[in-house]
């Protein structure tokens, strides 16, 4: 009862998903409450799973980050029709603490004038004890959709492997994030879409299970 009523305190109290924004579409509310129990039984899935998973790396002594040159094979070099920048990244150790991430940003110049862009980026957070739980709650089943934004959780075919998806009406920018393996946050933006289709054909050329079964 009690991680119902977080759920619902979650979704409909605060009333807002990923970008902050105020939902003031009662129907929405209404349907996220009618959802809560199955959303509380899927957090609560997969708090138990990134409990084993963590558990696992453990004992093989797998508690830090990965460097992020290593992370950086992991993302897509060349994108048909745009132009690549250089990948970036950082590694950061301190003490109780290790993270990673790469980046790597893709542009195109239209006929008008106006530029495309696609970024991609990989954290890993190995090490971050509180980011296992938050990345539980990515397999809560909402869908939430007002005048400006669509929002809903995404499914894979990969163990442990959640997501969302973001679309912007006005401005028509996407973005897709996939928790992998309750370690890695993969995030994929871009701007000028229709729909969130062709970042999720990106996601898909993408070695995500590989990354899965670190």
């Amino acid at each position: 009862m009690k991680k119902l009523l977080l759920v619902v305190a979650l979704f409909s109290g605060l009333m807002f998903f990923s970008c902050g924004e105020k939902v003031d579409d009662l129907k929405t509310v209404a349907e996220v409450i009618q959802k809560a129990p199955e959303v509380a039984a899927n957090i609560e899935k997969s708090s138990k799973e990134a409990e084993i998973v963590k558990a696992e790396r453990k004992k093989r002594n797998d508690v830090g980050a990965l460097p992020y040159a290593k992370l950086q094979t992991y993302l897509i070099t060349k994108l048909d029709g745009y132009k690549a920048e250089e990948p970036s990244g950082e590694t950061i150790d301190m003490q109780g603490l290790s993270y990673s991430n790469a980046s790597i940003t893709f542009n195109k110049t239209n006929s008008d004038g106006t530029e495309d862009f696609i970024e991609i980026n990989i954290l890993d957070y190995n090490s971050v004890e509180t980011m296992f739980t938050a990345a539980a709650y990515w397999v809560g089943g909402i869908t939430k959709e007002d005048t400006r934004t669509i929002e809903k959780s995404l499914t894979t075919n990969i163990p442990y492997t959640y997501g969302s998806e973001k679309y912007l009406k006005d401005t028509k920018e996407v973005e897709l994030n996939y928790a992998v393996a309750y370690r890695f946050i993969v995030q994929i933006r871009g701007n000028n879409q229709k729909d969130t289709e062709f970042l999720k054909s990106i996601a898909s050329k993408m070695k995500l299970a590989e990354l899965a079964k670190l």
